[in-house]
């Protein structure tokens, strides 16, 4: 099976936004701790804890945090299917300490139905508990090329979220050809 142009194109692009945002992550955390003081415990915590380590593609993390010590991150996640991400969830109540023990899935299509990701910052919150996510999506097949903009909304730090996610937008066939950005 031959990988397109476009594919590993694709594929060398989720790798570098998945670097890069892995590095401000990690510039963040430094930040937060240097002007808080807050202090990590080893070892690091997994927050992808729906399937076993190294089972399926998780990446694209994008974070946010509260001046409440709550920390929300979110990713996409092939664990349902290889081929179709999910977009999944996972928070801190206590600036990191402890986590969720059980992640959650934002977008409510069927579970690896359609192709969902994460691009740039995708996560958003306020100090009142409201966190907001959107994402790329292709639920609506790949072969027809509309990519859609989804978004979910939770108002109690993410413990429940909107029981349907929301398309926001969609770009028309034919309009943009595949591989080329609006």
């Amino acid at each position: 099976m031959r990988t397109s142009a476009f594919e590993v194109q694709k594929n060398v692009i989720k790798k570098f936004v998945f670097l890069t945002l892995v590095c401000v992550l990690i510039l963040a955390l430094v930040a937060v701790r240097a002007s808080a003081s807050i202090t990590f415990s080893p070892p690091d915590k997994r927050l992808d804890v729906g399937d076993s380590p190294g089972n399926s593609y998780s990446g694209s993390a994008s974070i946010c945090a509260d001046d409440n010590g709550w920390i929300f991150v979110a990713w996409d996640d092939g664990r349902n299917n290889a081929e179709n991400d999910d977009i999944y969830f996972n928070s801190s109540s206590n600036s990191g300490t402890t986590w969720l023990d059980n992640d959650r899935r934002v977008d409510t299509d069927l579970p690896g139905a359609g192709y969902s990701y994460m691009w740039s910052r995708a996560i958003t919150c306020d100090d009142n508990g409201h966190v907001y996510t959107a994402w790329i999506d292709e639920r609506s097949g790949r072969a027809s090329y509309p990519q859609d903009i989804f978004f979910n909304a939770s108002a109690n730090h993410g413990q429940t979220w909107m029981e349907n996610d929301k398309r926001l937008n969609r770009i028309n066939q034919g309009t943009v050809p595949r591989g080329t950005m609006p």
